[in-house]
């Protein structure tokens, strides 16, 4: 009944999925005793606390039980009181809300378990993922347990998918994260591993920078020790992580500083003098969680845009003229925007959207696994355009997406979705409302400016500056209109913290499509930097050590893996010695190479910092008695005028658009009257080289020409920021320079020295740079790879998911391989073996029902064993009903169904020969009469059941062939029938593109990108191009209707004729009683049963 085999990771167990106990003999005995009247008999399911309590006196042997698989109840996790509908909505916008799609595997989730399942789990999969990730934002201020993760599986045979499930949401970061008490766990095995007598030294992990990705890393860090405690064991302690700081305060680049107090006010006011905006908490801000959920910080929502004032003539301009100029602005990136460097696309592998929409799992068993499938596949098109699998599944993300408000486009900085320009540049203009030279128009070769270089590749800012030429050369543009469009190059410029000269004309916007949603905001009372100091103290300290100034991290692989391989030297001479390093520099310190590395970084490493760019945004704080600016408006622009020359001349603006262009009213958050005034793109630098005086009376100026009907009082109290000269930033954020790629980003965040060395921040982030969310999403990925470079990769165990059970057949026993322990949890090359394991006698619910009815009647079962059954709290439990008898083991009785009663037949001889042995029918009592009647019935079932049988075998072969067939559809979706007829043009298009790129003619583009060319082209049809296709979707909709017309009344005809075939053959062949029944129904009868 049980083995182990040679590398102690296969245990055999019976198909009840009991686990094994390393227990001593008596305490198993009392054990199994308890577990055959308690194991299954659960309904409603209950939590570990009410399991053990219901247990009596057992509470200390039952806690030290593994999770396979006592604490395992199948929909335990799924509330009742909902439909599976309703259910299903929450868990998609669970997902949603989680920054993972709904409908789809993660490509993580992809590479974790193609090998272990088929195209049909994965929508069981989805809908076990998406359940857990709803558990955890129902509360995040509480950690989902493996038990409640498995309990959102509907079937026992889905628990390894929820295993698979819960590994990878804890590890990266999708649950149990922020600031939340995290319990310690020893509960990750199938079998419990004895601690090692001699264990290896304690671990030290050093963390470089208390800013959000350092804190953050290391707050999820301590709390995947504490979930994965088990994995540990072969060590001394938990890891100890080490936070050095060399600021003399925690947070980086979020800093929140004092203003002066009011001498009759005790109240502290702050402001953010770093980060401040928050942009967007919908669809996956993992600052939502941390700020809203968690922390219940107050946040202030900006409103829309405010006004938009001209410097030069005084005064508020027309919202008019205002959207003229950002429709303009928007036209001149889309049109440059056709030189964007195409998207990578991750595989990833798509459920079945209607299953996920119904919160039902797919019946069946599938095929080959997902991965043996692929690597036997042909290279065909794909069929459908969405990722999303359905319509179904668009319309539900669309209601869900319609109540998500957007965000000011103000705060944005990139106020536009980047897309091909679909009107003539003429076209557009006149609709603008401006005046269009026809001949200027002629003349053009082309509207759209080619790629424009400055230095060695071309830059988004050259280029624009040449299409704009190409708008005046067939426009008049005015001095306003320019002064409007560069406070649009400065807003640009803010939003990438550079001169738009500096950014990367392919790349400058490679992670646009990744921003969150819902309204921008601002941390009220106490500022963002209430957030990293939550992560450094809650639920406890983290070790943070401030005025620790790295000079150097030295690395010795020549150390064998039980001495400590990092040097990091202090400033101060100090050595700390350490098993992992985490980098949380930002970019600006490794550019400067103010810490040295030895070894050298790779150089594919040392290139990309090269080629990322760390811009500069200042800030100027400006405090008054008094409000004389609009109250209601948060965000306040300025159109600048040019520094000197000809207004015409664009090189004039440069300097001057982003000093003070915008001011943020900062009043209800900061709780005194300020105003805090932007310097971007080139007037960033403007703070360190002008004098503090001179800087606040030109703030003063700009505030008079806005406002020329108030008297501008002079600020009681200035901040003015200087992050470039800051020694530990030197600079605020990054951006894509002219030579970069999103590539470098992922370069910048991989690890170094044999998985020992890793970076964090953001500019590691490529879907998320330069915003804090993207520093503190680093913090997590980094701390998921620090955890398996020491424990190792997930391993589920095999099968994944079970097979179905066959019906009617007697219990087996199954062999399920559990993965062995990571080496982390022994010491040594060999795992210790895991505990002999404790078969136990499979008893069914049904048994056990009947056992406590037969005692209730003072009757005992033919065992010769009563068991006295303890109550559970709660309702009643529902019986399972069974058409057929269930074999169990060896003296136990089989449970029959008769009219909704469980009732017991004796076993090993028949029911005849056992009446004869207690003296004939006289002493046949009321309950062995129900017992002959409930096996007449079962015998009149069978033997009907197989007449039934013998009739259908006979429809079958006299009528098979005139069985009507089901009409092919042909194809009612236009882009469908567009993409089969082109796929075969446009992978050769495709092709020579990529040829282009990576100059090899023999290079072959993915279908990813024959995809994505397909549907830029679709959609680059007009009307009148897609009416041939739109009139052939109609044509094959009229014939599909007439198919199935003539289908449904050949169906009627087949089915009355097989009625009649079927009348035709009961009437000439019937079934009469067999002798056996007739002496089950005599004997029920002496037993006044029938």
């Amino acid at each position: 009944m049980s083995s182990i085999d040679s590398n102690n990771s296969s245990v055999a167990i019976a198909t009840s999925d009991l686990p094994q106990f390393p227990l001593p003999e008596q305490d198993q005995e009392e054990l199994l005793k308890v577990m055959m009247e308690e194991s299954d008999y659960v309904d409603p399911p209950m939590t570990r606390s009410e399991y053990i309590a219901s247990l009596g006196g057992l509470p200390d042997l039952v806690t030290t039980v593994p999770y396979n698989r006592l604490e395992y109840f199948a929909k335990a996790s799924i509330p009742s009181d909902i439909t599976p509908e309703e259910y299903a909505r929450k868990g998609i916008a669970a997902a949603i809300a989680s920054r993972l799609p709904p409908f789809a595997l993660h490509p993580l989730e992809y590479s974790l378990l193609k090998s272990g399942i088929n195209h049909l789990h994965v929508s069981t999969y989805l809908n076990i993922r998406n359940g857990i990730l709803f558990l955890w934002c129902m509360n995040h201020h509480v950690t989902v347990t493996r038990t409640e993760a498995a309990g959102c599986a509907r079937d026992p045979r889905f628990f390894g998918l929820a295993e698979a499930a819960f590994e990878f949401l804890v590890r990266h970061g999708y649950i149990n994260f922020g600031v939340i008490d995290v319990p310690r766990c020893r509960n990750n095995f199938p079998y419990q591993l004895p601690i090692p007598p001699d264990r290896r030294p304690r671990l030290r992990i050093v963390v470089i920078g208390a800013g959000m990705s350092g804190l953050g890393c290391a707050r999820q860090l301590d709390g995947l020790c504490k979930q994965y405690d088990d994995f540990l064991t072969g060590y001394e302690d938990s890891p100890e992580i080490v936070i050095l700081e060399a600021r003399s305060r925690i947070g980086g680049r979020v800093y929140s500083a004092m203003l002066k107090k009011d001498p009759t006010d005790t109240k502290i006011f702050k402001v953010d003098l770093g980060a401040q905006i928050i942009t967007g908490f919908s669809h996956g801000n993992p600052m939502s969680v941390l700020i809203r959920k968690q922390l219940g910080l107050p946040c202030y929502q900006l409103k829309d845009a405010g006004e938009l004032y001209d410097e030069v003539t005084g005064g508020s301009i027309s919202r008019s003229l205002d959207k003229r100029a950002e429709e303009l602005f928007n036209d001149m990136l889309d049109r440059v925007s056709t030189y964007r460097a195409p998207p990578i696309l991750q595989h990833t592998v798509e459920g079945d959207a209607s299953f996920v929409l119904a919160g039902k799992d797919p019946s069946g068993e599938g095929g080959r696994t997902i991965g043996r499938m692929e690597a036997n596949s042909a290279d065909v098109p794909p069929l459908e355009p969405s990722s999303l699998g359905s319509k179904a599944a668009l319309k539900s993300l669309d209601l869900l997406r319609e109540s998500t408000p957007s965000a000011p486009k103000m705060t944005f900085g990139r106020p536009y979705g980047s897309k091909a320009p679909q009107t003539a540049l003429d076209v557009k203009l006149e609709q603008l409302g401006f005046s269009v030279s026809k001949s200027a128009c002629s003349q053009l070769a082309n509207t759209t400016t080619d790629p424009l270089p400055k230095g060695n590749a071309p830059t988004l800012g050259a280029t624009l500056d040449g299409q704009l030429e190409i708008v005046r050369k067939v426009c008049e543009l005015t001095d306003q209109d320019l002064r409007l469009l560069n406070w649009h190059y400065a807003n640009l410029e803010y939003a990438n913290a550079s001169a738009v000269h500096n950014l990367s004309l392919g790349s400058w916007d490679q992670d646009d499509g990744n921003e969150f949603a819902g309204k921008h905001c601002m941390v009220q009372d106490g500022g963002y930097m209430q957030v990293p100091r939550a992560l450094y103290l809650f639920p406890s300290k983290l070790d943070v050590r401030l005025k620790s100034i790295v000079k150097e991290i030295k690395y010795d692989s020549t150390k064998d893996n039980s001495r400590k391989k990092y040097n990091v030297v202090l400033e101060s001479g100090e050595n700390l010695s350490a098993d992992r390093v985490i980098c949380t520099l930002p970019l600006g310190v490794l550019k400067a190479n103010s810490v040295k590395f030895t070894p050298e970084l790779p150089e594919i490493k040392r290139n990309s910092i090269q080629n990322l760019g760390f811009g500069v945004l200042n800030k100027v704080v400006l405090v008054y008695d008094h409000c004389f600016w609009d109250a209601d408006s948060d965000l306040i622009g300025v159109a600048r005028d040019r520094n000197s020359g000809d207004y015409m001349a664009q090189d004039s603006y440069v300097q001057s658009r982003g000093r003070f262009y915008m001011f943020w009213n900062c009043t209800n958050v900061v709780g005194k009257y300020c105003l805090v005034a932007l310097m971007a793109g080139a007037a960033a630098f403007e703070t360190s080289i002008q004098p503090d005086n001179v800087l606040i009376r030109d703030a003063t100026h700009v505030l008079s020409r806005m406002y020329p009907h108030v008297s501008v009082p002079h600020p009681t109290e200035t901040i003015i920021t200087k992050w470039h000269m800051d020694p530990f930033a030197h600079g605020a954020y990054s951006y894509v320079g002219p030579n970069a790629t999103g590539q470098d980003y992922d370069n910048l965040a991989s690890s170094s020295n044999d998985d020992t060395l890793f970076f964090a921040g953001e500019a590691t982030s490529r879907t998320h740079p330069a915003t804090v969310h993207g520093a503190y999403l680093s913090g997590l990925r980094v701390a998921e790879e620090v955890f398996r470079s020491i424990v190792g990769d997930v391993t589920l165990s095999s099968p994944l998911v079970k097979p179905k059970p066959k019906p009617n057949m007697p219990l087996q026993t199954e062999t399920v391989t559990f993965p062995p322990p990571p080496k982390s949890a022994y010491v040594g090359d060999v795992p210790p073996p895991p505990p002999k394991p404790v078969v136990l006698p499979q008893i069914s619910l049904e048994e056990l029902l009947l056992r406590e009815r037969m005692e209730a009647d003072g009757e005992s079962s033919n065992s010769g064993a009563v068991i006295t059954k303890r109550r559970k709290p709660g309702p009643r439990p529902r019986t399972k009903t069974s058409e057929s008898s269930t074999t169990s083991v060896s003296g136990l009785p089989r449970t029959i169904q008769s009219n909704g009663m469980l009732l017991t037949a004796p076993t090993g001889k028949s029911a005849t020969s056992s009446r004869s042995q207690q003296g004939g029918p006289s002493n046949i009592s009321r309950h062995e009469g129900l017992t002959h009647l409930a096996r007449y019935r079962q015998l009149k079932n069978n033997r009907m059941s197989a007449h039934q049988s013998a009739c259908d075998t006979a429809v079958t072969v006299m009528l098979r062939h005139e069985q009507p067939m089901k009409p092919e559809k042909a194809q009612l979706n236009p882009y469908i029938i567009y993409q089969k007829r082109n796929w075969e043009s446009c992978r050769a298009q495709a092709d020579s593109q990529r040829q282009q790129v990576l100059r090899d003619p023999t290079s072959r583009a993915p279908m990813a990108d024959i995809r994505a060319l397909l549907g830029q082209q679709w959609r680059s049809l007009t009307d009148t191009q897609k009416q041939e296709y739109i009139d052939e979707t109609n044509r094959n909709r009229i014939e599909n209707e007439r198919r199935m017309e003539e289908y449904n009344k050949r169906v009627a005809e087949y089915e009355a004729k097989v009625q009649k075939f079927r009348d035709d053959w009961l009437q000439q062949n019937p079934s009469f009683e067999s002798e056996e029944e007739q002496k089950e129904l005599a004997l029920a009868k002496l037993g006044g049963v029938a």
